[in-house]
């Protein structure tokens, strides 16, 4: 009587087991269904960038140089990370933050395409309580990595050199351009050194030297 109790159990188990392996089987098959199902109906968005936008990339293109590449509707995190010390969940946490924001431009430097300065044009939505909370997270965000923030206002028409002017200080530390006699060189990569101005922590607001190359080099000395 016992046997046939150990060995009843026995087949209920495999029972079990076997209805299982099946249900996931058919839930695994009906994902891949989905992938191949050609009753989902997609549109072209149409152009990437709105007329607003459409109007400024072409104000920026004209104010830059040949020696700098501008991206647009650029994922932020593609260009900054949660720092390498955190934990598991604080590194998650903080990846979440950003996995779902995106840059309206990029500038990068030519040759490498390291990142010079992101900026975001601001329309009438951007005075909206959740945009401006937005906006100044990823200021603090972009400001962390020592990656430069323009915020620029949505117009009709734009002056050329004004926004020369407003991006000089960011892309004087352009690497491709030719050496002059007084050009400091960074030690490490043999790239240029710019001078720029600590935003944040003890020495804030004091200039110093950055290597061009970063964020693939992180030279710094004091100005």
């Amino acid at each position: 009587m016992e046997l046939l109790v150990i060995v009843g159990v026995f087949f209920l188990l495999c029972a079990v087991f076997f209805i299982r392996t099946v249900s996931k089987k058919k839930a695994v098959d009906k994902a891949v269904d989905v992938d191949k199902d050609d009753s989902y109906a997609f549109e072209a968005i149409g152009a990437l960038f709105t007329a607003a936008e459409r109007s400024f990339y072409g104000v920026l293109t004209q104010s830059l140089k040949d020696n700098y590449v501008l991206l647009g509707k650029v994922r932020v995190a593609d260009i900054i990370k949660p720092q390498g010390n955190l934990n598991r969940s604080e590194w998650q946490t903080a990846f979440n933050q950003i996995s779902r924001k995106h840059i309206d431009f990029v500038i990068c430097d030519k040759d490498n395409l390291s990142i010079l300065c992101a900026i975001e044009l601001n329309d009438s939505s951007h005075n909206k309580a959740d945009r401006a909370q937005r906006d100044a997270f990823l200021s603090r965000a972009l400001s962390s990595a020592n990656i430069p923030f323009v915020e620029f206002t949505a117009k009709r028409s734009y002056v050329i050199r004004d926004i020369q002017n407003e991006l000089h200080q960011f892309l004087a530390q352009q690497s491709s351009q030719t050496p002059s006699a007084d050009t400091k060189i960074c030690p490490c990569c043999s790239s240029q050194l710019v001078e720029r101005v600590s935003k944040r922590g003890k020495n804030q607001g004091n200039t110093f030297w950055g290597c061009s190359a970063y964020p693939k080099c992180r030279y710094v000395e004091e100005s």
